[in-house]
Parts: C-alpha cells; sequence; structure tokens
C-alpha cells in the first residue's frame, strides 16, 4: 500500500511538472521554435544559433530562447567547435520545440540538436525542468547586430560544410515538419 501511495504521488507530481510548460503562443501568422539546451557539459561554452546566415544569438548553460518567424522552410544551425543542423518546414500558428545538448570533447564543447518527441518522457522531462528553472534568454538587437558584424565573414564557409553535408549523407538530416508541433495547454 505504501508503494503504491508513492508511485501514485510520483506520478502525479511528474505530471504536474510536466503540465507546467508555459509557452507564448506566436503573433498571427508566425511560427515559433523553442531552442532549448537541456544539458550543459562545458556550461561557459557559448553555443551560436542561426536560421540559415541570419544570426538569432548564442547563450551558455542550461537555458532556451523563443525564435519567432515566417511559417515554411528553414534551416537552423547551432555553432559551437563544430555544427550541427536541422531542415525545418515550420507551419502558421505552430509552436516547435527542438533540444540542443553539449558533449565535452578533447579540446572543447560539441553542440547537436535533438528533435523533441512530445511523447517521450525522459525527454520531456529535461525539457520542462528547464522551462521551470531557467528564465529564458531574450537578444538584444544591438548585440545581434555587433555579433553577426563580426562572423558575417565566416558564414559562406560554414553554410557550404552545411550543403555538402546535406548532399552527402540526405538520410541522415534531421527534419522538423509542419505536424511536429506542441500543444499549448490552455
Amino acid at each position: 500500500m505504501k508503494q503504491l501511495l508513492i508511485s501514485l504521488a510520483l506520478l502525479l507530481s511528474f505530471q504536474f511538472s510536466f503540465s507546467q510548460i508555459t509557452v507564448e503562443p506566436p503573433s498571427e501568422g508566425k511560427s515559433v521554435i523553442y531552442f532549448i539546451r537541456t544539458a550543459s557539459p562545458g556550461p561557459l561554452m557559448n553555443f551560436k544559433f542561426f536560421d540559415k546566415d541570419e544570426y538569432l544569438g548564442r547563450f551558455n548553460g542550461v537555458n532556451y530562447f523563443r525564435y519567432e518567424c515566417e511559417p515554411g522552410k528553414h534551416l537552423f544551425w547551432v555553432k559551437s567547435e563544430n555544427f550541427d543542423f536541422v531542415e525545418a518546414d515550420l507551419k502558421a500558428g505552430g509552436v516547435y520545440f527542438l533540444e540542443v545538448k553539449g558533449r565535452l570533447g578533447a579540446i572543447s564543447a560539441a553542440s547537436k540538436f535533438f528533435l523533441v518527441d512530445y511523447e517521450d518522457e525522459k525527454q520531456m522531462k529535461r525539457i520542462t525542468k528547464v522551462f521551470n528553472k531557467a528564465e529564458g534568454v531574450v537578444m538584444d538587437q544591438e548585440e545581434l547586430n555587433e555579433k553577426y558584424d563580426k562572423i558575417k565573414d565566416r558564414l559562406p564557409q560554414t553554410m557550404r560544410q552545411i550543403q555538402v553535408s546535406r548532399t552527402k549523407r540526405p538520410n541522415k538530416v534531421k527534419r522538423i515538419t509542419q505536424d511536429m508541433t506542441y500543444s499549448i495547454k490552455e
């Protein structure tokens, strides 16, 4: 009986914490994607985020940021000492999550995107924990412009590397489709 009560309490607490993700829906006719960094080996390592050749910002540690954009096709990528990317086709009114993890390498941290399966309890527990503990990163437009000016000359090289990866291994490309939306709980 005691085990049953403990199990029930844990289940209810998980359900309660799972339902606590509060996201802001997109503006009319727009889409939103949340970049969520759930693990932080190398917590001081900044990950830089892009939508094709548009610099979206950077942050370190366990946190997230919200990016509102036009619906349609996008190429999101993250850069640290390496890069990873995901192709996305977003629908108007859709809210999407993309998990980002860091991994310590021999010399520095590497970044990697993971598609979110909203039915995967372990993954959603990690994501919920971030939303419950972090305030979210807000990108300052002036800082974004300054940083973009410093890195814009290197963007074509990375875009070529991404295109080579897309061509060489088309079956390994991660994709977010229009139906992979997060259901906002009212």
